[in-house]
């Protein structure tokens, strides 16, 4: 069975599921589990037609070096990063896939620039960013509320060791492609506040806010929007993810991942086997 929700106030949320992420702890790679819920708008759910017979096998067809394709079962997962590789979801479990730009690089000054999937965005000379996301840190600002309700509960459990911590009060120009996703943590008493453009050419990348605690989803901010923007004091993980466009087809169902109007960052199929 195929799921696919089409609106974004939607927000059932099923399972558990796992994918490893990276992150540097010092000189050591560490492994800590994060919890994110997730809108059912954001992700593609398939289960087997026929429970114990069937694999599900996800095959990347497409994908722009800047996205990754996120696969799980609730327990076990993957990542797909290049067209021709593929996740088998065994034992009759529920497959889940994600799409998430992932950051290529940072300019930190008193307003810091995180950039998401170089060329992603629906442009001709290909150098727009799927996702373009500015961090400010303040004492004064005053805290948003809390945009999404979630009814039912949908994890993720992330191995850390490809994210990337912004505290503030450093400069620069930063571009470390092994640190693909990003913790922002306020300092001290200080507030946090993101924002995005309001820009067409980054349509479908809703730039998904977490709290780092308890994964709760505190906002999704979308370029087609004005006025997107959102200030919290608790440390939190930004993800922009792509809304997942499906289809049928003779040798399965077909995924895609589209920004703007449009241009395709990345396709799966999703077949059983």
């Amino acid at each position: 069975m195929n799921k696919m929700a089409l609106f974004p106030s939607l927000t059932l949320l099923l399972g558990l599921i796992c994918f490893p992420l990276s992150a540097q702890t010092g000189s050591n790679a560490g492994e800590v589990k994060v919890k994110l819920r997730l809108p059912s708008d954001l992700y593609f759910e398939m289960a087997p037609y026929r429970k114990g017979l069937d694999n599900i096998i996800f095959r990347a067809d497409y994908l722009m070096e800047g996205l990754a394709i996120i696969t799980s079962d609730n327990q076990t997962s993957s990542i797909l990063r290049q067209a021709g590789l593929s996740a088998t979801i065994q034992e009759r479990k529920t497959g889940y896939l994600i799409a998430s730009p992932t950051c290529d690089s940072i300019v930190i000054q008193d307003t810091s620039i995180y950039y998401f999937g170089k060329g992603g965005g629906d442009d001709l000379s290909n150098h727009i960013y799927a996702a373009e996301v500015k961090v400010s840190f303040s004492e004064d600002a005053g805290l948003s509320t809390k945009r999404v309700r979630i009814k039912d509960r949908f994890k993720f459990g992330v191995e850390a060791n490809k994210v990337r911590s912004l505290k503030g009060g450093s400069s620069g120009t930063m571009r470390q492609p092994e640190q693909e996703f990003i913790k922002v943590e306020p300092p001290g008493s200080m507030k946090v506040t993101l924002f995005i453009d309001e820009e067409p050419r980054r349509g479908n990348v809703l730039v998904s806010i977490f709290n780092a605690n308890n994964g709760r989803l505190l906002a999704t901010l979308d370029p087609k929007k004005q006025g997107q923007s959102f200030t919290t004091k608790n440390k939190v993980y930004v993800f922009p993810l792509i809304r997942p466009y499906v289809t049928s087809t003779g040798t399965g169902t077909k995924i895609t991942f589209q920004v703007g109007d449009p241009k395709v960052n990345g396709s799966v199929t999703a077949s059983e086997e």
